[in-house]
């Protein structure tokens, strides 16, 4: 008997935690899947936010969802950089903003948020960056077609 009531609790436990990472958490945002890592990063941007700036730029909120591997990546990156990674092991995900400019294919992440697997924030961040070069074949070459694409058929309507 308590072994059923142990596996009854560990499959809701489990569903729990699968639809907490896994589905759409956003609160009114379009969370569009649009790559993996190869360790297993999930790699998402939200429709709902894509803007003109101005001049070709368009904005757009990104969002990360950490592998284990990738979770490990991040806390590693951290610590070679002197950065206190003190409850990174919870990583679950991170929000950024991303600015793209469409024309000369560069782009810059102005702002951005950590989350725990409880939904805690872990660390935020605001910056004016340096705007850099799209790299061929990158997660963010794959973001800045979709996104340019997708403003370029809006302003056609």
């Amino acid at each position: 008997m308590r072994d059923k009531r142990l596996s009854v609790l560990f499959v809701i436990i489990a569903t729990v935690i699968f639809f907490t990472v896994f589905t759409n958490d956003a609160r009114g945002s379009d969370w569009v899947h649009y790559a993996n890592s190869a360790i297993g990063d999930m790699y998402f941007y939200d429709k709902d936010s894509i803007r003109d700036v101005s001049g070709g730029v368009i904005r757009v909120w990104t969002r990360t969802v950490f592998s284990d591997a990738g979770r490990a990546e991040v806390i590693r990156k951290y610590r070679e950089r002197g950065i206190s990674a003190n409850r990174y092991e919870l990583l679950r995900e991170e929000k950024s903003l991303c600015l793209l400019n469409c024309k000369d294919e560069s782009y810059t992440l102005t702002e951005g948020i950590e989350y725990a697997v409880d939904g805690e924030t872990l660390t935020s961040w605001k910056r004016e960056g340096d705007w850099l070069v799209v790299v061929p074949d990158s997660f963010i070459e794959s973001l800045m077609k979709i996104v340019c694409a997708e403003k370029a058929k809006q302003k056609e309507k």
